[in-house]
């Protein structure tokens, strides 16, 4: 009775981690395309051929990391929305694993209940 009562409490631990844990994705894929969204702004500010310079100069994001956030404020705008932001992906992999994906892997991402992964959408 006594384990009963432990492995009951571990499980409520367990899921309330994991409840925490899905929801700091979804912020982070929100915070990721509103950083997305501010990049591609300023990038239509500096003047042609002076982009990297800039990001390099004045953000601690790497080029690669910026492009990444870029492409999901622009293929993905619903992110950047105050909703319950990519309710379905876990990660800005899975986020970015997603948009490469064919048209139907979307679809069945789209339809699957409860959260997608990343591995998920690549064996789809």
């Amino acid at each position: 009775m006594n384990q009963e009562l432990q492995l009951g409490g571990l499980a409520a631990e367990i899921n309330t981690l994991h409840d925490a844990a899905e929801q700091m994705a979804k912020s982070a894929l929100h915070y990721a395309a509103r950083c997305g969204e501010k990049l591609n702004q300023a990038k239509a500010q500096v003047k042609h051929g002076e982009w990297i310079q800039w990001l390099e100069k004045h953000c601690k994001i790497s080029r690669r990391q910026a492009v990444k956030y870029m492409r999901l404020a622009i293929e993905m705008p619903e992110l950047i929305s105050n909703e319950p932001p990519g309710a379905h992906l876990d990660s800005i992999n899975t986020a970015m694993a997603y948009l490469s994906a064919p048209e139907e892997v979307k679809e069945k991402a789209d339809a699957h209940e409860g959260t997608v992964t990343e591995a998920q959408i690549k064996q789809w």
